[in-house]
């Protein structure tokens, strides 16, 4: 087998021992290269019906574009996670010259998507500007290490 269909399915094989549900952990936009997947929590203790049909909902919010006209989420590497009624946005925004933006309204904005679905507790948005990554700084979330083997 091949190295990448290893990869594919050591991660598959991790996800599924760690419990995780595909549908609460998802990758929503791809834009930046390298920029590191989220590690997501197999905690089960946390879990709440209500998570799939939020994540659900975060989905269809987030394929409808209420983020992407105009915004700089058009380059971005962003993930969702849903868990305990709580989103969790993760990833990498680069903005250039035609999406210049300031970061805590864009935050802001990531939010108030997050928190317009019914029974979200709180959106959570930690993300990494391409100037935090200019000036050496690191992603603000933990890092699947696992992901950082996969070629891009």
């Amino acid at each position: 087998m091949s190295k990448s269909i290893l990869l594919a399915v050591a991660l598959l094989t991790l996800g599924s021992a760690r419990g995780q549900t595909p549908a609460h952990f998802f990758q929503f936009t791809s834009a930046v290269p390298n920029c590191p997947q989220p590690a997501w929590s197999a905690d089960k203790t946390g879990v709440e019906a209500s998570d799939a049909v939020i994540a659900d909902a975060l989905k269809a919010a987030l394929t409808k574009g209420q983020l992407y006209t105009h915004s700089p989420l058009v380059n971005s590497s962003l993930w969702a996670s849903v868990q305990s009624r709580i989103v969790t946005i993760q990833g990498c925004v680069a903005g250039d010259a035609y999406t210049r933006f300031d970061h805590a309204s864009l935050v802001t904005q990531i939010e108030n998507v997050g928190n317009s679905i019914p029974d979200v507790r709180k959106t959570v948005v930690l993300i990494r500007t391409s100037a935090q990554a200019a000036a050496g700084l690191p992603v603000p979330y933990q890092v699947n290490e696992l992901s950082a083997l996969s070629p891009r």
